[in-house]
């Protein structure tokens, strides 16, 4: 039979799939597979897991493009706000102004560069890449959503090379 335009006033179950009229969830049947000491049974979740798009047959959309989980893995949002992360690697995209690499010339003391990344809490990180012979570099100034200023303790006699990255707090 085809059903066009159904209307269910209760819950409904197909299979081990329970759709919660009263408050608006979609279950697998079964029991929770979340130990009472937080931890999870394995086993049990492996055999009640919920595919969605299991047949990789095109995205997976929520909230008109806002979130988008992609057959390949990707999962594309525009924020994400986690208690934790962990990653295998982290990267940046090339022109994000939160990373870069600068350099003090000879005979200078200092350069600003320039980043709208740059907060009045930022952590400026910045890495020597060529040798300071005894000299320091640091973070003198910020001014945010403009620029940050590099500076040296003394005068070089040799360019100054460093890699520069921005850490933003909330």
């Amino acid at each position: 039979s085809i059903f066009n335009n159904a209307t269910f006033t209760g819950d409904v179950s197909i299979g081990q799939m329970s759709f919660n009229t009263l408050d608006n969830s979609l279950n697998v049947l079964g029991a929770s597979c979340v130990n009472l000491d937080g931890s999870l049974d394995n086993s049990l979740c492996d055999t009640q897991t919920l595919y969605v798009m299991k047949n990789k047959a095109g995205n997976i959309n929520f909230f008109d493009g806002k979130i988008t989980f992609k057959p390949n893995g990707d999962l594309e949002v525009g924020k994400v706000i986690a208690q934790e992360v962990q990653a295998s690697e982290y990267k940046v995209s090339m022109n994000s102004e939160i990373s870069g690499t600068g350099v003090i010339t000879a005979g200078d003391l200092e350069i600003v560069i320039s980043s709208d990344k740059v907060k009045a809490n930022s952590k400026i990180f910045v890495t020597a890449t060529t040798d300071l012979k005894g000299k320091s570099l640091f973070v003198a100034e910020k001014s945010s959503e403009i620029s940050f200023k590099v500076k040296l303790n003394e005068i070089s006699d040799a360019d100054v090379e460093f890699d520069w990255f921005i850490l933003n707090l909330e």
